[in-house]
């Protein structure tokens, strides 16, 4: 069938309509990898194959205009406010590393094991570092007759 511009979304029918050009608007079944719920957006392309049905379409991949950031191997899940500017996403990159962001947070998995957010960290030894580098592990406070405590008792 070949390719359209998508102009609506129909929910809880899991259909789009689209220009495909040359004549009336088409509306096709949408297909995605099972777990996906990801609806395209009006401007989108759509690709389209026959349905099953005689005079029927399927859409079984969308592409935007927007700039491609993965390198080869990575996988990049993005989510877009209305007006298409990504605002939000999950990126597993092929050297192992993975990144949760937004415009107010960034959550850093490396490939060692050390997590990052907001300055803070998680280290592959499971020891939590503030954003002023104070660990929790061996941390102490004064008690309340103004004396030190011990540090914490170590998992066994």
């Amino acid at each position: 069938m070949g390719l359209m511009s998508v102009l609506d979304w129909i929910k809880g029918k899991r259909e789009t309509t689209g220009d495909a050009g040359g004549g009336d608007n088409v509306t096709a079944e949408h297909f995605a990898p099972c777990g996906d719920d990801s609806p395209p957006m009006a401007g989108d392309t759509a690709a389209c194959v026959a349905g099953s049905s005689t005079g029927t379409a399927a859409a079984v991949a969308y592409r935007n205009d927007l700039e491609s950031k993965s390198a080869p191997g990575d996988k990049r899940i993005y989510a877009r406010d209305s007006s298409g500017a990504e605002v939000a996403e999950v990126w597993i990159k092929g050297t192992g590393e993975i990144v949760v962001a937004n415009a107010a947070a960034e959550v850093v998995v490396e490939v060692g094991g050390r997590i990052t957010a907001h300055g803070a960290e998680i280290t592959p030894a499971g020891d939590f570092v503030t954003a002023l580098g104070i660990s929790l592990n061996g941390h102490i406070h004064n008690d309340s007759t103004g004396a030190p405590t011990t540090a914490p008792i170590p998992a066994p």
